[in-house]
């Protein structure tokens, strides 16, 4: 996980606050030395003061790797 935090000093935007906070979790299995799969969830959430600026975004990940 991550946390972000902004203060404007100064213009249009002054003493307005921005927060970001973002996570993530995997999980990796290994079917043999050659071959894994995995699967994943981040989740990005984004809170300002300034108008129409904040958003969440939730993303999913299914992966399978093979090697040689």
């Amino acid at each position: 996980g991550q946390w972000q935090h902004a203060t404007y000093n100064g213009g249009a935007f002054d003493n307005s606050t921005e927060n970001l906070y973002l996570f993530g979790a995997s999980l990796r299995y290994d079917f043999n030395r050659f071959l894994s799969a995995d699967v994943g969830y981040a989740l990005d959430y984004y809170d300002s003061d300034i108008a129409f600026r904040g958003y969440t975004r939730n993303r999913v990940h299914i992966g399978l790797t093979a090697t040689y």
